[in-house]
């Protein structure tokens, strides 16, 4: 098993990140390219296709010259297509239709007393290249913040004597990471909330435990 360097999973964890911007605007261009056909501008299509063109281009430049620079032992970024596939979600649910406790996310948020961000430093023990003995890991094909953007106020928040706690168990649509508990790959997490310390652990459902 490889050490860990925390300094190093911060830095691999931040060019992670900054593929994962060029793929959001390789989809974002492909979206802008989906009216563009259904209006029937032509022009439009055309500026478009070209615009798609030059941010895959930017990608693949940025994935080469990373590997080039920091991947001595192994390629640090891989190129991952279905990143940059257009998506639709499902309609955000009627706020009537919200549970307690996933209104209670949304007010915390909203507060501002829980970030929206992913802190690097604490994910990286918990990521499959960097993580830490006795830790459960997300694999490294998976981007926490797109699971924290998408799964935030999705599932059941913990509850201690005062309430709500800051852990949400979440049910994903597909195996995201392994419980080291069990061993078990598995689609369900836990997203730790804090301001500044946000961290998603992936769980095997029926089993409480704490990371």
């Amino acid at each position: 098993m490889p050490q860990y360097n925390p300094k190093e999973a911060i830095r691999n964890g931040n060019l992670r990140q900054k593929q994962r911007y060029y793929e959001r605007s390789i989809r974002d261009a492909k979206k802008r390219l989906k009216i563009a056909e259904e209006l029937e501008d032509e022009q439009m299509i055309t500026r478009t296709k070209t615009l798609i063109s030059a941010r895959q281009k930017k990608l693949r430049e940025y994935i080469k010259e990373t590997n080039k620079v920091y991947g001595s032992k192994r390629d640090i970024l891989t190129r991952d297509y279905d990143r940059e596939q257009i998506t639709y979600r499902k309609k955000k649910l009627d706020q009537s239709n919200k549970t307690e406790s996933q209104k209670h996310v949304e007010a915390k948020i909203k507060s501002g007393q829980w970030g929206t961000k992913i802190n690097p430093e604490k994910q990286a023990p918990h990521m499959e290249s960097t993580k830490l003995e006795g830790k459960s890991y997300l694999y490294d094909s998976e981007d926490p913040q797109e699971l924290l953007d998408k799964y935030a106020g999705k599932g059941k928040l913990n509850k201690n004597k005062k309430g709500f706690g800051n852990k949400e168990t979440v049910h994903v649509d597909h195996i995201v990471g392994v419980d080291y508990n069990s061993g078990k790959e598995t689609d369900w997490i836990k997203i730790h909330y804090s301001k500044k310390r946000i961290h998603i652990v992936p769980i095997k459902h029926d089993v409480e435990h704490e990371e």
